[in-house]
């Protein structure tokens, strides 16, 4: 299962770093526009995919810390949409 980390490592990378831009750019637009709508669920799809693969990396390679991490995460940002 070692074989996988690399992959969702790099996953997390490229997901975590859209999340970051399209949430960045969402806090610079005017809420509830047509851009702001479709930019934020480009920022709920990508944080949560961030988040999955924090989860099966914290249990490929045991921390319990980043577990928390990625379950914190996962829930802020589902709660977030609801």
């Amino acid at each position: 299962m070692n074989f996988l980390y690399p992959y969702l490592l790099t996953l997390h990378i490229l997901f975590g770093s859209i999340g970051l831009l399209s949430g960045s750019l969402n806090i610079l637009r005017k809420k509830g526009g047509s851009i702001h709508v479709k930019v934020g669920k480009v920022f709920i799809s990508s944080m949560l995919i961030t988040g999955f693969a924090g989860l099966l990396m914290a249990i490929l390679k045991p921390n319990t810390f980043l577990f928390i991490v990625g379950v914190f995460t996962i829930f802020l940002v589902g709660t977030g949409q609801r």
